[in-house]
């Protein structure tokens, strides 16, 4: 996401994930050397080893830690079982996907999820370096939109990794931007959020709110327990001035505050939330004026 003002922090160079077949590495590590010319990173599988499903997380992780997801095209390629698994996940997360096509192949063959995208073509027929400027081009394309993308993706998907707990919700600024890029979405931009994007902006903005509500609420009750006090304190003194008979309509009109915390007091917070906070409230008046009578009953000099 765009970094905040004042950030001196230098943009980190974009990545890239490339998908090939291994009987296409001689061109995958030119391409590599072309890329790191123009100071891109690519993130390569150079290992020739089956991979097991452990590996195939890593390989997963890259993928959704990528800004753009290269698709090297050949008829290898479009048979491998593992290019299409890491096509799949690509597509499955809304990577911005670019296809590149390095061997003649029957553009029928090729996976659905690069159907209606254009090709780059790296072919022998023809221009390298041409063809790169065209892929440098097309990575440069909204580079903005898609690093704020790839960075709520990760976010995300960490958040849902560890139970969808909300000490890894959005917060601050962080919230507030992904929420004006969410916005955006609604234009058609590329690529678009996931569902799950979209569900952790959401569970964001909910968790922010109910922070609100919660710290309105311990103020609210912080002023309302300070008011019973004060009336009951109040009620107290004007009883150790008056006889003692007239006592017992001072503990009424206690009853009464005690009651009001009971039960209007609740209905009014109940918008707010957090009713639990009010809990004890009640016995807490009930054992100051208590302690108040017990004061009045030993000596009222005192109380004056």
């Amino acid at each position: 996401m765009p970094a905040a003002p004042g950030d001196q922090q230098v943009p980190r160079p974009q990545e890239v994930f490339i998908s090939y077949s291994r009987k296409d590495t001689d061109f995958v590590r030119r391409l590599d050397e072309a890329l790191k010319s123009r100071g891109r990173e690519a993130w390569v599988d150079w290992e020739d080893i089956r991979p097991t499903e452990e590996w195939m997380q890593a390989i997963y992780a890259a993928i959704d830690g990528a800004d753009t997801f290269i698709f090297v095209l050949t008829p290898d390629s479009v048979t491998s079982a593992v290019c299409g698994r890491e096509i799949e996940h690509a597509a499955a997360h809304n990577k911005r996907m670019v296809p590149i096509v390095a061997r003649e192949l029957n553009t029928g063959t090729a996976p659905e999820a690069l159907a209606k995208l254009n090709y780059i073509f790296f072919r022998e027929s023809d221009d390298f370096e041409k063809a790169t400027d065209t892929l440098i081009n097309a990575l440069d394309t909204d580079l903005d939109w898609v690093r704020a993308h790839t960075r709520l993706l990760t976010r995300s998907i960490e958040w849902e990794n560890k139970g969808k707990n909300k000490s890894f919700v959005l917060r601050g600024d962080d919230l507030r931007t992904a929420e004006r890029w969410l916005a955006v979405a609604s234009t058609n931009k590329e690529p678009k959020p996931t569902a799950l994007q979209t569900e952790y902006i959401i569970a964001s903005r909910k968790a922010a709110t109910r922070r609100q509500q919660i710290t309105l609420g311990a103020v609210t009750l912080g002023f309302v327990v300070a008011i019973v006090l004060a009336i009951v304190a109040f009620f107290a003194r004007q009883e150790a001035v008056n006889q003692k008979g007239k006592a017992i309509a001072g503990r009424s009109r206690a009853d009464d505050v005690i009651h009001f915390v009971q039960n209007d007091l609740p209905e009014k917070l109940r918008p707010i939330g957090r009713l639990d906070l009010m809990e004890g409230v009640a016995v807490k008046v009930d054992q100051y004026y208590s302690q108040m009578e017990k004061a009045e009953g030993e000596s009222v000099d005192t109380l004056l």
